[in-house]
């Protein structure tokens, strides 16, 4: 009996061999045993057998039944253990014992299923959790530690099959392997990067590092790959195939992972001794010895005695001290960096070549990684030497250049050791102070001998005229310095003005300079191309040369006999959703430009005499407006009306011919027909566009009615805009001249600033951007900040509707008030202080950072009459720009408390490399929340979501690109052609001041983080577009070229009247260049700026001027830091926003010369004057 339950017990022992068949015999056991058969015959050979086994075995089914599900609930709770201690194989062991008894005996043991399925699931989420784990780890900065965890993921991966029977875990095999694989890549090109950099104290941390996690994955995830690959439950992953292949190439050292089937078949890592190999051996030959297995299969066991064979053979052969990761770059770091050195110097990347050598000395830290030691000394010494050389072959060019006037070259040179000064005058021994010092004083003696040699040949009139040859070789000598190295512009220029200026000392002086630079302006044919060149800049650069400038305007403009002009004259007017022909009373048109013309010959006639009393004219043209005032815009442009404007216009016009070239007429009075020329007076088509634009071509109309004209850009839209303000605000309107570029309406008001003056009209017309239109509308309305910021402290009681008066009241009418692209919530919010192109002064309300110009002066009349507002256009696109239609004006007000400050550089710091996001309950945690919680006491849902754009805002600091402005300690960012430093973009910019005060860039940084450090509370949205001027009258070159959608949109601020004028310089010859020539589309970034720079080379040969405009300021950057462009050309001017307003200029004024390179953003590309000589 005894031996009968030993026999028993051991067949109920399913952990060792054989499970299968015992399961089988159990299972034939206990069908017998069960007392449910059915059938007369069956049933009688089962009683018998159960009588049988019962006598036999002393037992009954129900006590079988019972022994078994005990040894299945054994089972499941050792499956439990298992999985607690993450024994992965005796979970697998477990789960199949119980399958194998839901197979066999489910019947009589139904409990073994519902075990199995909660252990599987169990399990499912136990893997789960560890890829999460395995995930969060490779995401962070302590990456090694994935080898915590790894032997788990592995046997999760090997030892349980069902897993993968989830699409969710496989989803999560594949992301791990990723995330292993990205890690690994990302650790070994921050190498590259490091060394690119020069940051070898980083490169040093980084390469142990790297060594560890790759030496890490190196013998794990290659041995897991090759598992992966024999396993039947787990597809080939594609992830785990890269990492083995970037594990051969970076880390095959110490390692045979050629042989890593052979390591796979023993479990052990590549990197495994002898010692490790035998006793893998040992281990598993008796677990797969035939005599131990219990069967006759000896394949399993052959494998392994032969990959012991094999890889003892391996480990004999391998030679000791191999090389480790990295060890051959390391060990070529000498050559790498002479050849960067080298490179960046051909670049002219001296700031790079500035922080090469400052981290030359961090070289020493590399000397421990590699063997033989790393002589770092040798290295930097060959580095310095290398440099050094470099910066003499420099300065060797620059007296070979002089001594030759090849200034071009000399600018060069000079541009390098100003670089070079900046960047490397930390080392004396590389670079020298003194020898630019050395150069400039030589450059300047010579400039000032030039002047007073020039002088000299101006001593009399005889003189003069003898050495009028002399006199021009010595000027453009100093225009060849004044063009060619903008180094010396400033001095240059002065000593060129001191000459004219002497000339203009004497009585002759004028006509003499005159002559002189008409002369210089045709040219000479025996000079070269450069000279006429530099001779035709010097024209341009000099006040002195005005006359010489109008005069080819003069003669360069076709005047067409005003008849022909005004027939040529087209109009189209919006009726509906379609465009129909607008009859124009050419006749009414063609008499009232008689009228002005025959009044501006005679008033300028008149007033062109220095004796003249200008300010009659100016009070005779005012009293003719006066007459006709008060007007409507909807009423009263009646005949009268209509026949007084060329009189006005003539008056205005005169003004202004007398006020820009008056002074030059008369000088040159003797010769009538040259001083005629030099005239600046109104072009005929100029003067028929004023005409139209007030109604004078519609005899019908009573009323003035938007409309717009088409002249090309650069036809004298600035003269038109001009003209028309000074008319309106004479007829009792207030005129807006809304433009889509700052830079261009600062240039536009300069041309009649004085005429504005002279009419007292100045504090009526307004320059600005379109923007700054809504701006000011929404000003008006009272001090919206003020409100906000009462509301939120619960003071709204203390604001009376007294104090909202006095607010509105205080606006200026020369504040252009606030460019606004977007508020905290969505990005952006700006306030612009620039005053409307006057001189008045401001009081600075500071709010959110803006200037509001307050002034509470108006003269007589703004108070007598409400002024209707009448908007200019200048270029139809303001209407369609992307920081107009569609974009809000989002005002902004500043909470400003010790707490906040508290909060904000919490988060900051919280944000380091190494912290924690931050949650807003992490926040919520902090005692200065609960202090200015008091403070706000009804508004903590407006904390909370201004907190939480904090927290979402701090990691996008550099998300736009911003300006700092080290001398007054503020951040500005790109606003089409300048840079406003009002513009904010919420929580960005304010982490963008802790940014800078953790570099130490902010020269008072207590002061200026006290100012930066607020809350941006949101005051409201007003649409741009909502605005409603009395009527838009303008001018635009595009207005042809409108589509459906935008006329549709002029429609709704009704403007349905469109006229269309020709050129005032005749028939253009300008053709585009077909779509075909004129697009590429290239693969990648290099091939991009291969092209460019392909393209600008080509036009180079050919003698062209080449300019290249990029989207904005960060492409250009871009394409500026690259390789290719130092390669590009040498002549390379760049035109920004953040140049200065003479810098701007100086690059305009040359972009169209012939060889000329101009790397420019697109706000340039509108309305910017690059003039061709």
């Amino acid at each position: 009996w005894k031996n009968e339950q030993r026999k028993i017990e051991h067949e109920m022992n399913f952990d060792r061999s054989n499970t299968e068949g015992k399961m089988k015999k159990w299972a034939s056991l206990i069908d017998s045993l069960d007392p449910k058969s059915d059938g007369f015959l069956g049933g009688l050979a089962s009683g018998l057998s159960r009588v049988y086994h019962q006598k036999k075995f002393g037992t009954t089914y129900e006590n079988k039944v019972r022994e078994l599900q005990d040894k299945t609930v054994d089972q499941s709770n050792r499956a439990m253990k298992a999985i607690e201690s993450s024994d992965y194989h005796m979970l697998q062991d477990c789960i199949r014992i119980l399958d194998l008894t839901d197979r066999h005996l489910g019947k009589h043991i139904p409990i073994a299923s519902k075990k199995s399925e909660a252990l599987k699931k169990h399990a499912l989420g136990s893997f789960l959790d560890i890829c999460k784990k395995a995930q969060s780890i490779l995401e962070s900065n302590n990456k090694i530690a994935i080898e915590n965890i790894f032997k788990d993921y592995r046997d999760s991966v090997l030892c349980l099959p069902f897993i993968f029977a989830s699409s969710e875990s496989i989803k999560a095999f594949t992301l791990t392997n990723q995330l292993m694989y990205d890690a690994l890549v990302k650790e070994i090109s921050d190498i590259d990067k490091c060394l690119e950099s020069f940051d070898f104290a980083k490169c040093y941390s980084k390469v142990k590092s790297t060594r560890k996690l790759g030496a890490f994955l190196a013998d794990h995830c290659t041995l897991l790959h090759e598992r992966v690959k024999t396993s039947k439950h787990v597809q080939a992953d594609q992830w785990l195939e890269s990492i083995s292949n970037l594990c051969y190439e970076h880390f095959p050292q110490c390692r045979s992972l050629n042989h890593i089937k052979y390591f796979a078949i023993l479990d052990i890592v590549p990197s495994s001794n002898q010692r490790d190999i035998k006793k893998a051996y040992s281990l598993l030959s008796k677990r797969y010895h035939p005599d131990e297995a219990g069967n006759n299969d000896c394949a399993m066991f052959i494998k392994i005695k032969e990959a012991r064979d094999h890889l003892l053979n391996v480990k004999t052969q391998q030679k000791a001290g191999a090389e480790m990761p990295f060890d051959v770059k390391l060990k070529e770091i000498g050559a790498t960096l002479r050849e960067r050195a080298k490179s960046l110097f051909e670049q002219q990347c001296y700031e790079k070549l500035g922080t090469l050598l400052f981290r030359l000395d961090d070289l020493k830290l590399l000397d421990d990684l590699i063997a033989p030691s790393l002589n770092h000394r040798n290295i930097i010494d060959e580095i310095k030497t290398l440099i050094g050389g470099y910066v003499k072959q420099v300065r060797v060019g620059v007296d070979s250049n002089w001594s030759s006037r090849d200034y071009r070259a000399l600018n060069e040179n000079i541009c390098d050791l100003k670089e070079m000064e900046k960047h490397l005058k930390a080392y004396p021994d590389i670079y020298s102070s003194s020898w630019n010092s050395g150069i400039v004083l030589k450059v300047e003696k010579e400039i000032e001998e030039s002047g007073l040699r020039a002088c000299s040949y101006l001593s009399s009139h005889i003189s003069a005229k003898e050495n009028r040859d002399n006199f021009r070789r010595c000027f453009l000598d100093m225009g060849h310095v004044l063009v060619e190295l903008p180094f010396f512009k400033d001095i240059t220029k002065s000593v060129m003005c001191d000459v004219l200026e002497s000339c203009l000392v004497h009585d002759w002086g004028y006509s003499f300079l005159f002559e002189f630079g008409l002369c210089l302006q045709r040219g000479d044919e025996s000079e070269s191309e450069i000279d006429g060149q530099v001779a035709q800049l010097i024209v341009a650069e000099f006040s002195h040369f005005k006359e010489v400038l109008t005069m080819v305007w003069n003669e360069e403009t076709s005047q067409k006999p005003a008849e022909d002009t005004v027939h040529s004259i087209r109009g189209q007017y919006r009726k509906g959703e379609s465009m129909g022909e607008l009859q124009i009373e050419r006749d009414g048109l063609l008499e009232s430009f008689q009228s002005f013309e025959a009044q501006y010959k005679k008033l300028l006639g008149e007033y062109i005499n220095p004796n003249a009393d200008a300010k009659a004219l100016i009070q005779k043209t005012a009293a003719i407006a006066n007459k006709l005032k008060p007007l409507s815009c909807d009423s009263g442009w009646n005949e009268e009306v209509k026949r007084q404007i060329p009189y006005i216009l003539a008056g205005v016009f005169t003004i202004f011919t007398v006020r820009r070239s008056g002074e030059s007429y008369n000088r040159l009075s003797d010769n009538s027909e040259m001083s005629t020329k030099m005239l600046m007076k109104p072009h005929n088509i100029q003067v028929l566009t004023l005409l139209s634009l007030f109604g004078c071509g519609s005899a019908l109309s009573n009323s003035l009615d938007s409309q717009l004209m088409q002249i090309r850009t650069g036809e004298g839209k600035s003269m038109i805009l001009g003209a028309a303000a000074v008319v309106l605000a004479l007829l009792g309107f207030k005129a807006r001249c809304v433009c889509y570029s700052e830079y261009l309406s600062e240039r536009d008001f300069g041309l009649f600033r004085d005429v504005f003056d002279d009419f007292a009209v100045r504090e009526h017309v307004k320059y600005s951007k379109i923007t700054t239109l809504s701006e000011d509308k929404t000003k008006a309305k009272g001090d919206i900040r003020m409100l906000t910021e009462n509301l939120l402290r619960n003071k709204l009681e203390e604001v009376t509707s007294a104090s909202m008066i006095m607010t509105s009241q205080s606006i200026n009418a020369h504040s252009t008030g606030a460019i606004v692209v977007a508020g905290p919530t969505t990005g952006v919010n700006a306030v612009d202080g620039a005053n409307g192109l006057g001189d008045a002064s401001e009081t600075g309300n500071n709010v959110n950072g803006a200037i509001i110009s307050t002034n509470a002066c108006f003269s007589a009349d703004v108070l007598s009459f409400d002024r209707k507002e009448i908007l200019l256009v200048d270029e139809v696109d303001v209407f369609f720009g992307s920081e107009f239609y569609g974009q809000t004006y989002n005002q902004v007000a500043q909470l400003k408390e010790p707490e906040i400050t508290d909060i904000l550089n919490h988060i900051w710091t919280a944000n380091k490399p190494g912290g924690r996001k931050q949650r807003l309950a992490d926040i919520q945690a902090l005692p200065a929340y609960s202090r200015l919680l008091t403070k706000i006491d009804g508004f903590k849902y407006v904390l909370d979501s201004e907190i939480s754009l904090m927290i979402d805002q701090v990691r996008r600091v550099d998300e736009e690109p911003y300006y700092l402005d080290r001398n007054k300690g503020r951040i500005g960012y790109k606003v089409m052609d300048s840079i406003s430093y009002e513009v904010t973009y919420g929580y960005r910019t304010v982490f963008a001041y802790l940014q800078e005060a953790e570099k130490d860039n902010l020269k008072e940084k207590d002061k200026v983080l006290a100012s930066a450090l607020y809350i941006p509370l949101s005051c409201g949205q007003f649409s741009y577009a909502n605005i409603s001027p009395e009527r838009i009258l303008g001018v635009s070159g595009t207005l042809s070229a409108l589509g459906r959608y935008e006329n549709h949109v002029l429609a709704k601020y009704g403007v349905d009247t469109f006229m269309y004028v020709p050129s005032v310089y005749g028939e253009s010859n300008f053709q585009f260049d077909k779509a075909g020539d004129g697009i590429r589309v290239e693969k990648d970034v290099s091939d991009y700026y291969h092209s460019i720079s392909d393209q600008i080379q080509l036009m180079i040969k050919k003698k062209r001027s080449v300019i290249v405009f990029f989207q904005d300021n960060a492409c250009l950057k871009d394409f500026t830091k690259s390789s290719i462009y130092h390669k590009v050309c040498r002549k390379t001017k760049l035109l920004t926003e953040d140049m200065s307003k003479n810098n701007k200029e100086f690059v305009i004024s040359k972009a169209a010369t012939a060889g000329q390179v101009t790397i420019s953003t697109a706000v340039f590309g509108r309305g910017t004057d690059f003039f061709c000589k």
